[in-house]
């Protein structure tokens, strides 16, 4: 699952962690722990919301400005759009969220020890993304000169950045050994190889694609002057796929000017966003008081790290580690080339 799906999820989550979190965590019948609960509390202690900023009330529970600010903040709004229907389109997706958080509430589903878990994950997620973010201040700003330096240093990413054109199919990584793939090569030919695919009943696809060359994976890029000279096809392996592609042609997509000085500070600048926020985790776990209980007792608080590639990235995205990398130049596509 990709960021932006599971920022969504959380945002959603995030609405209801205030409220279900002391519910999932407190004892059995206190009602201040129900939705609304919170809400008749602050009453009974005098700290109740202006009126001007409660836009819905939803059982006794208010729905505030902010929080419709907050929610239509996510959203993409265009210029000509009627701010005033979407405004009352997401209000009531608010409202309807309450209804069912409160039958939730309700039917005791805030006590359920999956759920209980999946708020807490939530909350913690939520907050270290917020310290996080809180501290990317920190990073060093990019000046004209170093990004004018970048673009001279990085000539592929600039002035003689290309635009590549390739054609491919899509087949199970399981149904090509090595010793097929070393066939396909030598064949060369990719409607030949999709003929001998479909007459071997193996699944496939023909996918042409395009590609910059900042995009391209380095492994790839090196081979890229015989693959385009030689016009053979290659194999880059993405996990249970492969891509059996073949160069077709490349165009000049230059960058100069002004154009290539936003790029490179954008990409200078999440470099050093990156760097700022690995200081900022390192010195907060240096800090930290950890230990490791049961089978997990001789970790360390920074090991080694024991699992590379795919499965790394599915694993930090999947714990949902603070999302650094914002700016857009990763090394392209993931797959290894063989």
């Amino acid at each position: 699952m990709g960021w932006a799906t599971q920022k969504n999820n959380l945002t959603k989550a995030a609405a209801i962690a205030s409220v279900l979190v002391l519910a999932a965590c407190g004892g059995g019948d206190d009602k201040a722990e129900t939705a609304g609960g919170s809400t008749e509390a602050a009453k009974e202690g005098g700290e109740q919301t202006p009126s001007s900023q409660v836009v819905a009330n939803v059982n006794g529970e208010e729905v505030t400005i902010h929080e419709l600010n907050s929610e239509l903040s996510r959203i993409n709004i265009p210029a000509d759009a009627d701010r005033q229907a979407i405004e009352e389109n997401v209000l009531r997706a608010i409202v309807n969220r309450k209804v069912l958080e409160q039958k939730a509430v309700g039917a005791g589903l805030d006590r359920v020890p999956g759920v209980i878990a999946e708020i807490r994950r939530s909350r913690s997620t939520l907050l270290a993304q917020a310290y996080m973010r809180s501290q990317a201040s920190g990073a060093q700003t990019v000046g004209r000169q170093e990004a004018e330096k970048y673009i001279l240093d990085n000539p592929n990413l600039f002035a003689n950045r290309t635009y590549y054109i390739f054609d491919a199919i899509l087949a199970p990584s399981d149904a090509l050994p090595e010793e097929k793939k070393d066939a396909f090569e030598a064949l060369g030919n990719l409607d030949e190889i999709e003929r001998q695919l479909t007459n071997s009943q193996i699944n496939n696809q023909r996918k042409p694609y395009t590609a910059f060359s900042e995009t391209i994976p380095s492994a790839m890029q090196e081979k890229l002057p015989e693959l385009m000279r030689d016009r053979t096809v290659f194999f880059v392996v993405q996990g249970p796929r492969t891509m059996i592609t073949q160069f077709q042609e490349s165009r000049p997509a230059s960058l100069t000017g002004e154009e290539a000085l936003r790029i490179a500070t954008r990409m200078l600048q999440g470099r050093n966003n990156r760097e700022t926020m690995m200081k900022v985790q390192s010195e907060a776990l240096e800090q930290a008081n950890i230990s490791f209980n049961g089978k997990f007792a001789s970790m360390t608080k920074n090991p080694p790290n024991l699992v590379d590639g795919k499965l790394q990235r599915e694993i930090d995205s999947s714990v949902q580690q603070p999302d650094t990398d914002n700016d857009g130049d990763g090394a392209g596509a993931p797959g290894s080339l063989y």
